[in-house]
């Protein structure tokens, strides 16, 4: 099996880890911070694959025309909508873990 891990943060690489198969695969695509600590004992033992993916193919249009269909739905995963003079609140409380975020729109 595959895992895809798109936040970047210690708690939601390691909680993403504990959810692969022996032999799966993780893939590492949000990097918040410059570096993670990650349960490197876990990846050795259950022989998981780690890849980093840092690039597109150039689906980000397909993916705003479904989002703006709504064929998938996002609105689960918006914690919060705030105005961008905000902005530096709201990253400080994302990257502070103290409250289950998901994910913080900023509107000019």
């Amino acid at each position: 099996d595959v895992a895809f891990e798109a936040v970047g943060l210690e708690k939601t690489v390691n909680e993403t880890l504990s959810y692969v198969r022996k032999g799966g695969k993780l893939v590492l695509i949000g990097n918040l911070a410059p570096t993670v600590p990650i349960g490197l004992q876990a990846i050795v033992t259950r022989e998981i694959d780690v890849y980093g993916s840092a690039a597109s193919s150039g689906e980000y249009q397909t993916c705003v025309d479904l989002i703006g269909s709504r064929r998938i739905q996002v609105d689960q995963y918006i914690s919060k909508v705030a105005p961008l003079e905000e902005g530096q609140v709201w990253f400080e409380k994302l990257l502070s873990g103290k409250e289950p975020l998901y994910k913080v729109i900023l509107e000019p």
